[in-house]
């Protein structure tokens, strides 16, 4: 599990454009130099992540990852006591 300082962001005090629509941003946080946090007014609020869009390189390297990760586990997540434990031994195994 991460931890992290939140990182107070200025909130704009006018209501922000989001598809067509006006939204307030009740709360923003940046988490990283990549990523920010917002909450946005609504019943319920809504908590949004931003992050930057992966390249289409990254987006084939995780594709690849997960065919990969398909090959080599032969068993059902529900059977699988320690998930971690399993995934390293299965996918670390020399």
């Amino acid at each position: 599990m991460l931890f992290w300082r939140k990182k107070k962001v200025e909130t704009k005090e006018t209501p922000v454009e989001e598809k067509g629509e006006e939204v307030e941003i009740l709360e923003s946080y940046k988490i990283d130099d990549l990523v920010s946090v917002r909450i946005v007014a609504g019943t319920p609020p809504r908590y949004e992540v931003i992050e930057p869009e992966l390249t289409a390189g990254e987006r084939e390297l995780i594709k690849e990852i997960k065919t990969r990760l398909y090959e080599v586990i032969d068993a059902e997540p529900d059977e699988i006591a320690d998930r971690e434990s399993y995934l390293r031994g299965t996918v670390f195994r020399k």
